[in-house]
């Protein structure tokens, strides 16, 4: 009998489970679309450089913008033996924009790494993409990242924006989610994305109480 009422127990659980784990992941991507914006920006990321830059260059080839730009995140990749050094991945992220149809002369590149301190982090990123912006005269912007980092992302560069036309100028965007990425129903099948969304709720919580 008690076998039974924890196997029961158990279902139940596995039952509930499905729909909140699904529920929990979706409420991290967010989209919001931006009417003819200034630039692409495609935030920094070393292990999703490939996916958010192919996206980038898809939203460029389809007319979205007129420039992208990148930031540094002061990462290295692996050892390329033409250039006899590990190259960073802003360099990585640039070459990829060009091999799938982007000129080379409308890619910007933020000049100074993304870093305070030593640290990187989404708020250092955005005050200087959006400090560098403001300079550039581009004043609507469409940020590119992953899925699961989109509404911390725009949460970080909403909070930054103060007017509400400024507010208004942000837009994101995401590559498309496929296998068991964050959110599809069986992301919490992957250890890795366990790692991924509970950072993330931590450091939307944090920020929250800062």
């Amino acid at each position: 009998m008690n076998l039974w009422k924890i196997g029961l127990a158990a279902m139940v659980a596995f039952v509930v489970w499905i729909p909140t784990a699904w529920l929990l992941g979706r409420y991290l991507v967010v989209s919001q679309p931006v009417e003819n914006p200034d630039a692409i920006v495609v935030l920094a990321g070393s292990a999703e450089y490939e996916e958010r830059n192919l996206e980038a260059a898809r939203l460029y080839r389809e007319g979205a913008a007129p420039r992208i730009i990148l930031t540094n995140d002061g990462m290295k990749g692996g050892w390329n033996n033409e250039l006899g050094r590990n190259p960073y991945f802003v360099e990585k992220a640039r070459w990829l924009l060009i091999a799938n149809g982007v000129p080379e002369a409308a890619i910007e590149e933020i000049p100074e790494p993304i870093r305070d301190r030593g640290e990187i982090g989404t708020e250092v990123e955005a005050k200087k993409v959006l400090a560098f912006c403001r300079d550039k005269g581009y004043g609507r912007l469409l940020i590119v990242t992953s899925p699961y980092h989109t509404r911390r992302a725009l949460i970080t560069y909403l909070s930054i924006t103060d007017a509400y036309s400024e507010r208004r100028s942000i837009g994101i965007v995401h590559p498309s989610v496929s296998g068991l990425d964050v959110p599809n129903v069986g992301w919490w099948l992957r250890p890795m994305n366990w790692r991924i969304v509970i950072s993330e709720y931590m450091k939307m919580a944090f920020a929250e109480e800062g």
